[in-house]
């Protein structure tokens, strides 16, 4: 059995810090680097580091003492002296009685090597806290160029994973309406938006368009990839030229008006086309006769163009018989 003096008042400690201290760092620096490392959160370390500075114990008194009675001394509870102004106060005359001479016990003055002790552990306290700053911006400045080189790292790969699809063609139809040019996107890993939003379709030019796909990083930083496409807008479809027959049988002498024979001459985008002598854009005209008073077999040529210079034809024949 052991036995402890009862004015014991030395706390355990391992190196320079107590024993629930150095628990509660241990601890906050697991927690700590879990965040680091999962979360890419550098404050937990910081706040771990500080504490491991202001709990190192020297000689029973820590940074963490000086700090709170510092706050103490000046803040929470501030030291007031009351001088009594004597000029002030009326004079009275007054016997004192007689008092005995106090015996005043002088303090042993400190020795040598007591002064030499204190001198020696301000130092170590001084080195110590170089050393506790040192390690305070050492991991901070490191905490940082990680948390910076894991934010680096998690842009550089949400770039290389953004991509656009593109739909296998650099035309756009000629038409009446504007087009969306995202519908021109098959698939995109990401938020897809363009520049310009749309195209007029009813204009035959080309454009230059800048596709952008965006996304975030766990860091909550934006990353931007940006594709550059001519698109142009084309009329592929001729006019629609709908003959009743083609070939018509007549008798002789019998009547007939060759524009009996074209049910309708028309464009997909522009509409009806007109009859012309010339052949213009929006119009159509027809080469050929028939003279039913003759027997035998005539070619109609019926040509249209539309408003963009497209040109179809169509041939029918009348035959006239006795």
């Amino acid at each position: 059995m052991f036995h402890f003096p009862p004015n014991l008042k030395s706390k355990p400690t391992i190196i320079v810090w107590e024993v629930k201290d150095l628990g509660v760092i241990i601890v906050g620096f697991m927690i700590a680097f879990y965040f680091l490392l999962s979360r890419r959160f550098v404050l937990p370390s910081a706040f771990v580091t500080t504490y491991a500075i202001m709990t190192i114990r020297i000689n029973e008194y820590t940074i963490m003492n000086g700090v709170i009675n510092a706050l103490n001394f000046f803040i929470l509870e501030p030291q007031e002296y009351d001088w009594d102004n004597e000029e002030s106060l009326p004079k009275e005359k007054t016997v004192k009685p007689k008092k005995k001479p106090k015996t005043r016990k002088k303090k042993p003055k400190p020795s040598n090597v007591d002064l030499a002790v204190k001198k020696k552990d301000r130092e170590k306290m001084i080195r110590i806290g170089f050393a506790a700053a040192a390690l305070f911006l050492t991991t901070l400045a490191g905490g940082i160029m990680f948390y910076m080189e894991k934010r680096a790292e998690a842009a550089d790969q949400l770039l290389n994973e953004l991509n656009i699809s593109f739909a296998n063609t650099d035309f756009i139809e000629y038409g009446k309406d504007p087009v969306d040019l995202r519908s021109l996107v098959i698939d995109a890993n990401g938020q897809v938006d363009s520049d310009p939003k749309s195209i007029d379709s009813s204009k035959l030019d080309s454009y230059v368009v800048h596709f952008t796909v965006s996304g975030i990083t766990d860091y909550g930083e934006e990353v931007t990839k940006t594709y550059q496409k001519t698109i142009e807008v084309k009329d592929t479809q001729t006019p629609i030229i709908e003959l009743g027959s083609e070939t018509v049988i007549l008798s002789v002498d019998q009547e007939y008006d060759i524009l009996s024979n074209i049910k309708s001459i028309y464009d997909p985008v522009d509409g009806e086309l007109v009859r012309s002598e010339t052949l213009d854009l929006g119009t159509y005209m027809i080469t050929g006769s028939a003279d039913t008073h003759k027997e035998g077999t005539y070619s109609i040529t019926v040509d249209a163009c539309d408003l963009n210079g497209k040109l179809s034809t169509e041939i029918f024949f009348v035959e006239v018989r006795k």
